[in-house]
């Protein structure tokens, strides 16, 4: 029930949904024990950069038209595979390694804190000049951490378009980052939070 409410939501708020796609689906559950959210977002960051996609390493595609293409085992254990090595961590030596020598990106800015609408609203007006890749990873009380991606592109016309992905439900296309500020507020703290006490981080790449 989540996963379409945040669809129905994301739509609300003008967003399309580009890649239907679930780590606790039935394809992929599976695969992926207690999780892949880190290593998907850090890959799918890395495979953008390198021209490619994850949707295309993972096989299991989704859009308009429904279609759909076999799902690669090997890449989803591969994903599962780094979380273990991340050992779900941004700060672990093993991340660090991964960063450093073979993601292709750079990191411009790291911060975080208590979980307001102002300080996302500031995270997201300092990536805003140069654009690139924003990880957020969002830490509920008592709770995991969840780990999710948005790319911000060119300002035009007064509008910068997001793309933003999220393991649990897909990919999603926002031509205005301001509806998406206001979606993912709304996902963060009705979601994941569930409305208590949270705490979150970004990491700004290039």
């Amino acid at each position: 029930m989540t996963h379409w409410l945040i669809i129905k939501k994301a739509e609300a708020f003008k967003g399309i949904h580009s890649w239907n796609i679930s780590q606790g689906g039935h394809f992929l559950a599976p695969y992926v024990g207690t999780g892949i959210c880190l290593a998907a977002s850090c890959y799918y960051m890395s495979m953008h950069k390198r021209g490619s996609s994850l949707r295309e390493g993972l096989g299991l595609q989704q859009g308009n038209n429904n279609l759909f293409a076999q799902l690669n085992e090997d890449s989803i254990k591969f994903l599962r595979s780094q979380q273990i090595c991340f050992g779900s961590r941004t700060d672990s030596s093993t991340f660090k390694k991964w960063l450093d020598t073979e993601s292709k990106l750079k990191r411009k800015g790291y911060g975080g804190g208590e979980l307001t609408m102002a300080k996302l609203l500031a995270s997201i007006r300092g990536i805003l000049p140069s654009g690139g890749y924003m990880m957020f990873i969002v830490s509920p009380a008592e709770e995991s951490k969840h780990a999710m991606v948005a790319y911000f592109g060119a300002r035009r016309n007064n509008r910068v378009p997001v793309r933003f992905f999220d393991i649990n439900v897909g990919e999603f296309l926002f031509r205005d980052h301001v509806r998406f500020l206001f979606f993912f507020d709304w996902l963060l703290r009705c979601v994941y939070a569930n409305n208590q006490p949270a705490t979150y981080e970004f990491q700004h790449f290039l």
